[in-house]
């Protein structure tokens, strides 16, 4: 054991200060689930409901949670319940301050909420009145106002920088100014702030937001900018405009004058701006050339490019063979006094990118991909009506490093939703390397069909209102990934799925009979989530379907739905050699339920479902009588460590079972760099306690500290636990995120063991992408673990910081022999 005076490893004396404050803060000034030395495992909220808000309430999520109000609701009515001995008192931060009080033996009170955010705080205090934890709502009021309170113009192009004056003098009130400005300022600069953050603002037609910097060309005599403020509830609008007068140019003006009065491209790659004369753009990967449109701003002023003289009146072509590159244009007054230089910069991108805001630019830019091209599309509704015109088809494909991307614009507020009539095929592939993700697809048929498509990676989408199969693999599709995705609101009948792999057609025929073209192979699905499931399957291996990897995705089923008498199991195998494996089932359907998972069925050909492993899935069957797995078939199934979360015994229907030969595995987690080390656990004493920190050591199989068994939980995560230690569970601190923002703090520790406390901290979700795996944090799973600094090298401690996909968060999980 190592001492804070004495570590074993030589460490900064910095960052064993970092590791006493966080968990200090962590025993003493944080409430919540997540506390070090205390089991607060007790003191939750069973529920808390608002009147006229719906909350989608976890008594182990303590927040935030978060709701939108009208600007006339005022005040929320809050309620909550719970159970123990427990005293409360609640708070509002808004704009007005800050409220507290102290509740006595009532669950209810009424906020008064303020325009914008306003947070919300109840603590639940233990008897003692020393332990609390506190849940969070974030109730956000919309304003009605539609004011601008500031609108800055600079002289910016001139290079002086210099404020313009208004007249008459801003105020939020008034809405028609004006300005003048020299004949040499041949552009603006101007910068907006609305009275409140939600309105939406044109300038010009074009979108504005509040606080960016945005520049606009000035001719000679008087311009214009008007700006249209509607605010956040829509309920009213106002409109301010700026007259800029530029003062006409003496004659001598004209004569010396060398601006641009237009620098346009083909691909829009920058806006040109009066006065600004250097230019750093970013060109897709396979464009070769360039069309300038270049005009200066006097007529017979001269124009060179790389010190060749062109005709202003004709499209210019610039060749770009290079990664990257630069071209110089030269403009020369007409009496030959003055001259200006424009350098344009391209930096060549890895991919091509291809916007579309349309249904039929969408539709062309699939059926046309090609590799290494990056669909973006942008939020809104694209609506497919017919299958002659309105299908999303492509028979294209990309490489293992140049895939095809089809990908829905990231947007806080608005989505990407491609939606159908109620029976289409969304989107139907039959080529290979496609990744797909950002999307919702909803109220079709079918929502993605891959017929013979290999190598898709299907991610972070949204489908719901699926009356069919949502996403079907057939003709022998391989090697495919879905992950992350949410399936929810499907109207199929029981013999419908989720995800569907393989072919009916196959189960009366011998397995060594059927083609490698026939046979689904390796494909993957992990991490999803399946919500009400309604009579359909949440998945669904036929036969045909091999090797199918299906782990760490959550079921969560408590809706009776067209059926009344009797459900489809969760999953269906038909398939060979599958693993099942990580999965959680909250299981409260009162209907009649044959089992969660079923394996094969009476008629199945012998040579189908054959070799399948089930480890570690978690049962939650709210005390229902169930089975939990039922093996239909005459093949022996292998099973280890397969649990119920309620402590009462699994039941199994069917036969053929074998539960010794097979136990849960243990894995060493190793770094993807070079010099490859695995995560270890070192024990230093710390304000006379002993913590387990988590550091990179040399690799040996034969420690067991470098073991690590991924221990299944609700929903799509789980939890790392040390072989080494007893209840040894892999956490971090909870403020991890500003661990990482300090110099200081980089390369400090922020990852130990603990005991098992149910937070979200205790909690990882294990991303994997090919053969490397992100180990990202329940509470925000934007962050994950990561390596500090430059060098993997031995002692370094592990950190908890934002996800950046650099090397330094790239992990391999090697099973340990057993």
């Amino acid at each position: 054991m190592n001492e804070l005076i004495t570590p074993k490893k030589p460490l900064s004396k910095n960052r064993f200060l970092l590791i006493l404050i966080a968990l200090t803060c962590i025993t003493a000034c944080s409430g919540g689930s997540n506390e070090f030395n205390y089991d607060t495992s007790a003191q939750r909220l069973t529920s808390i409901t608002i009147d006229g808000h719906p909350l989608d309430f976890n008594s182990e999520k303590t927040g935030p949670y978060k709701i939108e109000t009208s600007n006339s609701e005022k005040t929320l009515s809050v309620h909550f319940e719970s159970i123990g001995d427990h005293s409360f008192s609640y708070s509002i931060q808004n704009s007005n301050g800050t409220y507290q009080k102290t509740l006595d033996d009532e669950k209810h009170f009424v906020a008064n909420i303020a325009e914008g955010a306003n947070l919300i705080s109840i603590q639940l205090y233990d008897s003692e009145k020393e332990v609390f934890v506190t849940y969070t709502i974030y109730a956000y009021r919309l304003s009605s106002a539609a004011r601008i309170t500031s609108f800055n113009l600079y002289d910016f192009a001139s290079g002086s920088g210099t404020s313009l004056g208004l007249a008459p003098s801003f105020s939020e009130a008034v809405f028609d100014y004006s300005t003048t400005v020299s004949y040499s300022s041949c552009a603006i600069a101007y910068q907006i702030t609305a009275k409140n953050s939600g309105v939406s603002m044109q300038t010009n037609g074009n979108t504005s937001y509040e606080r960016n910097v945005y520049y606009h060309n000035l001719s000679p005599g008087v311009n214009y900018l008007d700006t249209t403020v509607v605010a956040e509830d829509f309920s009213t609008s106002e409109r301010y405009t700026i007259a800029i007068t530029r003062t006409p140019p003496t004659t001598d003006q004209i004569e010396s004058n060398a601006q641009l009065l237009k620098l346009d491209t083909d691909g829009d790659y920058f806006q040109y701006v009066c006065g600004i004369n250097d230019y750093t753009f970013f060109i897709d990967n396979n464009t070769d050339t360039i069309n300038l449109d270049i005009t200066p701003e006097i007529e017979g002023a001269k124009v060179f490019i790389n010190n060749n003289e062109i005709n202003p009146s004709e499209t210019q072509t610039l060749q770009t063979n290079e990664s990257a590159g630069a071209a110089t244009i030269t403009v020369i007054s007409a009496n030959g006094g003055n001259s200006q230089t424009y350098t344009l910069t391209y930096i060549r991108r890895s991919h091509n990118i291809v916007n579309v805001e349309t249904t039929a630019e969408l539709i062309t830019a699939i059926r046309t991909a090609e590799p290494n091209d990056e669909i973006r599309v942008s939020t809104g509704e694209y609506l497919l009506t017919t299958e002659d015109t309105g299908m999303l088809f492509s028979d294209r494909s990309g490489t293992a490093i140049e895939p095809i991307y089809l990908t829905g614009e990231q947007s806080f507020t608005d989505e990407v939703i491609i939606k159908g009539t109620g029976s289409e095929t969304l989107i139907t592939l039959t080529g290979s390397h496609w990744n797909i993700s950002g999307i919702t697809l909803q109220n079709a048929g079918t929502a993605v069909h891959l017929h013979g498509a290999n190598n898709i990676t299907l991610k972070e989408l949204l489908i719901k209102d699926i009356y069919s199969t949502a996403i079907s693999l057939t003709n022998g599709a391989s090697n495919n990934t879905i992950k992350l995705n949410s399936f929810s609101q499907l109207s199929g009948d029981d013999t419908t799925a989720a995800i569907h792999i393989g072919d009916a057609n196959f189960r009366n025929i011998n397995a060594n009979q059927l083609t490698s073209g026939e046979i689904s192979n390796g494909n993957t699905i992990s991490h999803n989530i399946f919500i009400n499931m309604a009579d359909s399957r949440a998945i669904k291996l036929d036969a045909g379907a091999s090797n199918t990897n299906i782990s760490f995705n959550s079921f969560i089923e408590n809706t009776q739905a067209l059926d009344t008498t009797s459900r489809a199991p969760l999953i269906q195998n038909f398939g060979i050699n599958s693993v099942i494996s990580h999965n959680s089932f909250e299981f409260d359907d009162p209907r009649e339920t044959t089992s969660l998972i079923q394996l094969g069925a009476a008629d199945l050909h012998v040579s189908w479902a054959t070799g399948v492993q089930l480890i570690q899935n978690l049962f939650d069957l709210n005390n229902r009588t169930v089975d939990a797995i039922a093996n239909l078939s005459t093949h022996t199934a292998i099973l280890a460590e397969n649990l119920r979360s309620d402590d009462l015994t699994i039941t199994y229907g069917g036969s053929n079972y074998d539960f010794d030969s097979l136990t849960s595995p243990t894995y060493t987690i190793q770094t993807n760099s070079t010099n490859t080390r695995c995560l270890g656990i070192e024990e230093y004493e710390i304000d006379n306690t002993n913590y387990w920190l988590v550091e990179l050591e040399a690799c040996d199989t034969t420690d067991t500290s470098q073991h690590w068994k991924i221990v299944t939980d609700k929903g799509i995560y789980a939890a790392l636990v040390n072989q080494s230690q007893t209840d040894g569970h892999m956490r971090t601190a909870t403020e991890f995120e500003g661990l990482c923002s300090t110099s200081e703090g980089i390369y400090q520790s922020n990852v130990y063991l603990t005991e098992d406390e149910g937070g979200y901290v205790e909690r990882w979700l294990l991303d994997t992408q090919g053969d490397t795996t992100y180990i990202r944090n329940k509470k925000d799973t934007d962050y994950g673990l990561t390596v500090p600094g430059e060098f993997a090298s031995e002692g370094t401690p592990l950190m908890t910081c934002a996800i950046t996909n650099s090397e330094s968060q790239q992990f391999t999980l090697v099973p340990v022999a057993q």
